[in-house]
């Protein structure tokens, strides 16, 4: 986030986080992506615009864990979240915090395009 630029100089955090390559909004079918704009890849870090607001983040997950971290550089909030699951439920929390952080009408993520309902209706059941 740029808090120790005698670690990390301001050159070399400008130069990881620059988007490189054009992608498709990340979150497949959650209806938040819709909300993600201008979508791209950096040196390991995503970079999209939510609501006009330039964010980076990256995500990821191994059967049964899931990870995801969203920050907007300029006011310095983020949240990271992790979780022992295969669920992509979780990942519509960053909406509501950035919406919250960021002052916005509340919108219900969690439900919206479906909610979890579905979601754990989809879900594969746990072993014996």
């Amino acid at each position: 986030m740029g808090l120790r630029p005698d670690v990390l100089p301001p050159a070399v955090l400008e130069t990881a986080q620059r988007p490189r390559v054009a992608t498709a909004s990340p979150y497949g079918r959650l209806a938040m992506r819709r909300e993600l704009k201008a979508a791209g890849y950096g040196l390991g870090i995503r970079s999209f615009t939510y609501k006009g607001h330039r964010l980076l983040g990256h995500s990821g997950g191994v059967s049964g864990y899931r990870a995801t971290m969203m920050f907007d550089p300029a006011t310095r909030t983020g949240i990271a979240m992790l979780w022992n699951s295969d669920a992509n439920l979780p990942f519509r929390f960053q909406a509501e915090f950035m919406d919250r952080a960021y002052g916005l009408p509340f919108t219900d993520w969690l439900y919206e395009g479906g909610g979890p309902v579905q979601e754990i209706a989809k879900a594969p059941a746990p072993a014996p």
